[in-house]
Order: C-alpha cells, then sequence, then structure tokens
C-alpha cells in the first residue's frame, strides 16, 4: 500500500471515532487498567515519596551545626548553619527584602515560634556579623554582604538539590495526579 493510502485510512479511522459534538472527541470506552485508580500503585507512590522526601531532609540536616561551605562568605553561612531557627531566620531575611516587608524582633518571634530573648539576640548577633542592619529605631534588613551570600547559596543548592528534588518531584506529581488528590488533604496556603 502506498504511503498517500496508509494516510487516508489513518484519517477515515479518526473520523469514525470523533463525535462533532464534542470538542476533544467522545469520552473512550475503553476501561483498560488505570494505575491512577489502583489504591497499591499510590500506596507505593506515597512510600516512595516519602523516602524521597525523608532523603532531602536528612540531608540537609546534616548541614546544621557545621561550617559553611562556600568560602568567601564563611563567617555568614556558618553562622546561619548553627540551628534550624537561624536556617528559618536565613530564609526570612532574604524573603521581607526582597518583598518589601518590615522585619522586627516581634516578627522574629512570631515567625520563628522563639521566645523575644531568644530573637533578641539573634538579631543581635547577625547585626554583629553583617548579616543585618537597622534602619529605623526597631526595623532591620539584610545587608548587600548577606544579600550576595544568600545568592551564591542559592547557586550552591542549584547544583547539590537537583538530583535529589527531581527524585521527589516525580513522585509527588504521580501523587498529585490521583483522581481527587487535591480534596483529599485541606492544604495551606
Amino acid at each position: 500500500m502506498t504511503q498517500a493510502n496508509n494516510i487516508k485510512i489513518k484519517s477515515l479511522s479518526n473520523n469514525e471515532r470523533r463525535d462533532p459534538h464534542l470538542r476533544n472527541g467522545s469520552k473512550s470506552s475503553d476501561f483498560r487498567f488505570n494505575p491512577l485508580e489502583d489504591k497499591s500503585f499510590i500506596k507505593n507512590n506515597e512510600i516512595l515519596a516519602g523516602l524521597a522526601l525523608g532523603e532531602l531532609e536528612m540531608w540537609i540536616h546534616r548541614f546544621i551545626g557545621k561550617p559553611s561551605q562556600i568560602k568567601e562568605f564563611e563567617d555568614i553561612g556558618t553562622w546561619c548553619n548553627k540551628s534550624n531557627a537561624r536556617v528559618y531566620f536565613m530564609n526570612l531575611i532574604f524573603y521581607n527584602y526582597f518583598g518589601g516587608l518590615v522585619t522586627t524582633k516581634s516578627i522574629v518571634s512570631n515567625q520563628i515560634m522563639i521566645t523575644r530573648k531568644a530573637a533578641s539576640d539573634m538579631v543581635d548577633s547577625a547585626i554583629e556579623i553583617g548579616i543585618i542592619e537597622y534602619y529605623s529605631d526597631k526595623e532591620f534588613r539584610a545587608t548587600d554582604k548577606y544579600i550576595e551570600y544568600y545568592l551564591s547559596y542559592t547557586r550552591l543548592v542549584a547544583k547539590s538539590y537537583i538530583p535529589k528534588l527531581t527524585k521527589l518531584l516525580t513522585q509527588l506529581n504521580a501523587i498529585n495526579n490521583v483522581p481527587n488528590a487535591k480534596e483529599t488533604f485541606k492544604i495551606r496556603e
């Protein structure tokens, strides 16, 4: 059979199956196995996603309390790695800087869920090392040096997190494609 005849046959078969009243054609009456409706498939994806998430979180946690990997900003990076609260602080300061949001000791205390005294101590030590600076009596923001550090940190993360994040995203996408996945959980925004 020639190629022109072959094309003609294919187009005829498509016309027979399409319902002209529906934009994308009629629903298929083919009820083959759909893995997104199989309970064991869904459970296995959840387990694999949990393992990938755990691996990523344990890998990130390894750096808490360790010296910075960024030699140019070793003092700032090591300060930020001291505790989970400081890691949160580091992200809060960066986010607020570019979000145009005010940052105060009270905000740090409330956001990180630490005492006002602990927040005050954290802010004072961040000022000493040059991470933040006051621009009014109670409000402070990230310094240019800190922004440079954070962007260097972002480049480091881009190089080292991608394999772990790719594995996690693959599993999370599989879970998210399960019918009614968003209705099953109360998603916080």
